[in-house]
Formats: structure tokens, sequence, C-alpha cells
């Protein structure tokens, strides 16, 4: 290999399905106007379980090529429940962590 090929690598990474731990393309509604039905559907790949808000918030930003109105800092991600758009920077999860990935790390004292 190269040191080019190496470069190459760094700087365009392939997505590593065994990290993807079966995870699918997540579909996402974009609001592009002023009227309710202004949306786009857009499929955003190579999404990771560990993968956070602001990577999808990025992602969406690079899905309109950069669109200053899609600036990560400033993109509302909700989901719909009950007729109403919940804010995902606010939810949590809904499951205890996997005891045996915690149980030696102290900053769990209540798994020790």
């Amino acid at each position: 290999m190269s040191a080019f090929d190496s470069i190459t690598n760094l700087l365009q990474p392939t997505v590593l399905e065994s990290f993807k731990g079966g995870l699918t393309p997540v579909t996402c509604k974009i609001w592009t106007g002023t009227d309710e039905g202004d949306f786009d559907d857009v499929e955003l790949d190579g999404l990771y379980p560990f993968d956070t808000l602001e990577t999808l918030k990025t992602m969406i930003a690079t899905s309109q090529n950069n669109d200053e109105k899609f600036m990560p800092k400033f993109t509302f991600v909700g989901f719909e429940k009950d007729g109403f758009l919940e804010p995902l920077d606010y939810v949590g999860l809904k499951q205890e962590p996997l005891i045996a990935s915690i149980q030696n790390d102290f900053r769990f004292p209540n798994f020790h």
C-alpha cells in the first residue's frame, strides 16, 4: 500500500458493517419551506449505534449540501408522539445499560 492509498483511506473511510449492529438506514423528513407539506424524505446510511445526535444533525446538513439553513447547531430533530413533535435532544435511553459492560466501570457506582 502506497502512502497515497493510506492518506486516501484516512480521508475517505469506508463504512464498517460489523460495527453497525444490524442498524438499517434512517429515513428523515426534512422540512424545506414554510408550508406544512414542504417535506423531503432523505435516507441516511452509515449511522452506527454509538453515533450521537450531533452526528445525525451533521449528516442531515451534508445531505442538504451544507446549506446554511441546516446548520447542525440550529437543526431541530424530533419524532412524532401523540400528534406532537418531541425533540430528540431530551430523550434518554429507555433501557438499563448492560451490566456486563459497566460492572467494572466506576462511573456506575450502583453496579459494583
